[in-house]
């Protein structure tokens, strides 16, 4: 069902507004910078966050507008992190799930914090469900196609979990990825600086210059997304399959010379393919997007499984990496970054929750003046 609305084409319609958000990322950082350290990872979540929700509801949750300082602190980003460090109780005990759809808050409160924590966000995800059927009733218009515009037959409740869906697994796993990326890259400026050159070589200034099509020829930034997709892992865990019955179209399934059984339930981790030293080599665990310029790297990308593959590959592969490739190529044309030197190793510590969640702040970083030819910008 929603399939179509993910497509390279469906992704290139949403270019208007992924430049208007990716911009007002920039003018937040900007203004953010004589502060102290900006929470990058935090911009990236109100910078995904908002994309998803405009595309979703025909609205966005205008976080980037409305964050206050350099934090960029938000409820909705405070409820995600709250809902996601109980995905594992959620899963392992489904009543939970079942009292934080139908318990009033007060009471999934009493019978457990797992569950309320969800309901929170549940009630989060159908005000915004019933503000755009408000604006719908209103006759408003919209510039491009929104989700749930299209999803009115389904039963409340479906419509509520498949928004729910789409809102987490939109933003925290690309804002995931954009905050590793850069973290690495402000540890080794040297490939912050060749990504630099190459942006400000291709002459990128108007909404025009950004289009998808033409910043994806950019060679050493179409490298430094798919080595930030193979070292972030935005999905770490592994996701289990069942092995297709034969007649069903799958050739059988053989690993090392053993027949696996048609019905087994197998799983790979992107974490275990992405590190593996026999695909990348012995520099599987260092971030060198360069490994993707190599003349042999095009056989590499059958290894790059952060979006799975096959038939229950993520949806928002193309929106992902429309996003993630626009965000580099804005901030590297306008800005260098230092680690703020009070984090500590909590604040960047990853945890798998099902997508990846930090214990701490996630990336802090120190915004410096961009100079170029002479001339100064922010």
């Amino acid at each position: 069902m929603l399939s179509p609305f993910f497509s390279k084409s469906s992704t290139r319609a949403l270019e208007k507004v992924l430049f208007s958000k990716v911009n007002k990322l920039c003018e937040r950082i900007s203004a953010a910078r004589p502060n102290g350290p900006v929470h990058l990872y935090q911009g990236f979540r109100s910078l995904t966050v908002d994309v998803i929700s405009e595309f979703a509801f025909g609205e966005s949750f205008n976080l980037l507008t409305d964050a206050e300082d350099n934090t960029f602190s938000a409820p909705i980003l405070d409820t995600f992190n709250q809902t996601i460090a109980t995905t594992w109780e959620l899963i392992q005990f489904p009543i939970l799930r079942i009292i934080a759809i139908n318990a009033p808050l007060a009471l999934a409160a009493k019978l457990s914090t797992a569950a309320a924590k969800q309901r929170v966000l549940f009630d989060a995800v159908q005000a915004a469900i019933d503000k755009f059927r408000s604006l719908q009733k209103l006759g408003k218009s919209f510039d491009h196609v929104v989700i749930f515009d299209q999803m009115e037959g389904l039963k409340d409740r479906d419509l509520l979990a498949e928004a729910t869906e789409v809102l987490i697994a939109g933003s925290d796993t690309t804002a995931t990825t954009l905050s590793v990326a850069i973290e690495e890259m402000i540890k080794k400026p040297a490939v912050w600086e060749k990504l630099k050159g190459e942006v400000k070589g291709a002459g990128l200034v108007t909404e025009q210059d950004y289009e998808t099509r033409k910043i994806e020829q950019l060679p050493f930034l179409a490298a430094c997304v798919k080595e930030a997709m193979r070292y972030a892992m935005a999905v770490p865990g592994r996701l289990p399959r069942v092995v297709p019955k034969p007649g069903m179209g799958a050739e059988p399934l053989v690993v090392d010379g053993k027949l696996i059984p048609a019905g087994s339930r197998v799983s790979m981790s992107a974490y275990t393919v992405h590190f593996d030293t026999t695909i990348w080599g012995s520099d599987a665990r260092t971030f060198r997007p360069e490994r993707w310029l190599a003349p042999n790297a095009k056989h590499l990308e059958k290894y790059l499984v952060n979006f799975s593959k096959g038939a229950r590959q993520c949806l928002g592969i193309n929106l992902a990496n429309a996003e993630t490739m626009l965000t580099l190529a804005m901030l590297a044309n306008q800005f260098r970054f230092t680690l703020d030197e009070s984090l500590v190793k909590a604040d960047l510590e990853k945890m798998d929750y099902f997508v990846v969640g930090v214990e701490g702040t996630g990336l802090r970083a120190h915004v410096h003046e961009d100079v170029d030819d002479g001339k100064e910008s922010h």
